[in-house]
C-alpha cells in the first residue's frame, strides 16, 4: 500500500522541471497530473483516428511518466508510437503556452515539435499529420 500511496503522491505533487531551464518560475511549472491528462486526451484522439487500442496507448504513457520500464519506447506497435507522439505534442503545446507568457521556451517548441513530426511520420496517416499540424500551428 505504501508503494501505491507514494505513486499517488508523486503524481499529485510533481512538476515538469524541464521548464525551469527556460526561466519558468516554480509557481508556474506544469504539474505532472496536468501534463499526463493532456497526453491522455491527445492519445485518445490519435487512437480514434488510427483505430488502435487507446487503452494500450495510455498504459504506455503511464509507464513513461511513472517510470515503469522504458515507457514502451522499445517495440510495442502503433500504440507505443501514439504514446510517444502524444508525449511530444503535449510538451510542444506547453512550451508554446510558456512562450506566449513571455518565457524563452522557443527552443523547446522546436525540439518537441520536431520530435512530434518524426513520431507522426512513423504512423503514416494523413489525418494524424493534419492534426499534428493544426495543433502546432494554432
Amino acid at each position: 500500500m505504501s508503494r501505491l500511496r507514494g505513486l499517488l503522491d508523486r503524481v499529485k505533487s510533481m512538476v515538469v522541471t524541464e521548464w525551469c531551464e527556460y526561466g519558468v518560475p516554480p509557481q508556474l511549472l506544469e504539474g505532472l497530473a496536468a501534463h499526463f491528462a493532456e497526453e491522455v486526451v491527445i492519445a485518445l484522439e490519435l487512437s480514434r483516428l488510427l483505430g488502435c487500442d487507446a487503452g494500450r496507448a495510455i498504459l504506455a504513457l503511464a509507464a513513461r511518466e511513472l517510470g515503469y520500464g522504458q515507457g514502451g519506447s522499445q517495440g510495442g506497435g502503433v500504440e507505443v508510437s501514439v504514446a510517444e507522439l502524444a508525449h511530444e505534442l503535449a510538451l510542444a503545446l506547453q512550451a508554446k503556452r510558456y512562450v506566449r507568457m513571455g518565457f524563452g521556451a522557443e527552443e523547446a517548441v522546436r525540439t518537441h515539435a520536431e520530435a512530434a513530426a518524426r513520431a507522426a511520420s512513423r504512423l503514416a496517416s494523413e489525418e494524424v499529420a493534419r492534426l499534428v499540424h493544426e495543433l502546432l500551428t494554432s
